[in-house]
């Protein structure tokens, strides 16, 4: 799968391929309001990606 990349998974406890999004955002007890997000892709075993992701945020701009 493109975009996809080695990371340790802190809630299973190992190493695994997958995508990782980091996300900005105002929070307060109640709720969560997202400004921002990016997908990281670390340097451990890429699998490079054909074209650029597409989000909201680059179609509006």
């Amino acid at each position: 799968m493109a975009g996809v990349s080695s990371h340790f998974d802190h809630l299973t406890g190992r190493t695994v391929m997958g995508q990782q999004v980091l996300a900005l955002g105002y929070a307060t007890e109640e709720t969560f309001l997202p400004l921002d997000n990016q997908i990281y892709i670390s340097s451990k075993k890429i699998q490079e990606q054909a074209t650029d992701f597409y989000v909201l945020q680059n179609l509006i701009k």
